[in-house]
């Protein structure tokens, strides 16, 4: 294997059925243009070394893991070390039917091309890129990890719009055409409220246990109209 390897994934815009897609309905979704790349590198240190960018190239994490069990041995930040190992764990336990992942002598950098509280999807492309690196379904990691309905995965490697949907607990979508009339007056603006995404999702638990069945086919519907 030559390095260094380049993986890179797309942050993500849902623009209908938030918290619903939980419950099947479908949603329209974006892939945007900014993301998040994963740079693994030869590194003359046994243990596995890792560097966090943001979008304006400042260290926002560092660490330093066990190559054979992807420990956490030090970093800036343990609470997010823990995190990362965890994950590093699970995707290594789900690659074992390929093969091992090579990680000795190696650092990995991490490089964010969107500032990291506009909401854009920093856990989704680190899920996604990390799943590459190790030659898993990122779904299967995302299962095991943050959990979460996986549109955001489906985002990180699409090239287009998607209608995104769970069929059965399963991931369902298609790339579509969304043009609309006023396509060239459409922008972004961070207002500078990012949620945290897992208490946004027990908030809507607690509120769905009364929301009628037929409220998923309404929401698809509006979806298929947008």
């Amino acid at each position: 294997m030559m390095y260094p390897q380049t993986f890179y994934a797309h942050g993500k815009l849902l623009l209908t059925a938030e918290y619903f897609v939980l419950d099947g309905a479908e949603a329209l979704a974006l892939p945007t243009s900014f993301g998040q790349s994963l740079k693994i590198i030869e590194n003359n240190t046994e243990n596995l070394i890792w560097k966090s960018y943001d979008s304006d190239e400042k260290i926002w994490f560092e660490g330093e893991f066990n190559s054979q069990n992807f420990d956490l041995l030090q970093s800036n930040d343990n609470t997010i070390g823990q995190t990362l190992s965890n994950i590093l764990k699970k995707a290594n336990q789900l690659s074992i039917t390929h093969y091992p992942l090579p990680i000795t002598h190696k650092k990995i950098e991490t490089h964010l091309t969107f500032p990291k509280d506009w909401g854009l999807g920093t856990s989704s492309t680190l899920i996604y890129t990390i799943a590459e690196l190790f030659q898993v379904n990122p779904f299967d990691l995302l299962k095991e990890t943050f959990g979460g309905s996986g549109y955001d995965i489906v985002c990180a490697g699409a090239n287009s719009p998607i209608i995104y949907a769970l069929k059965n607990g399963h991931p369902a979508f298609e790339e579509v055409p969304f043009e609309p009339i006023f396509e060239d007056s459409l922008y972004f603006i961070y207002l500078g409220k990012k949620q945290n995404s897992r208490e946004g999702i027990a908030r809507y638990r607690e509120k769905s246990k009364n929301i009628p069945p037929q409220y998923i086919d309404r929401i698809s519907a509006l979806t298929l109209a947008f």
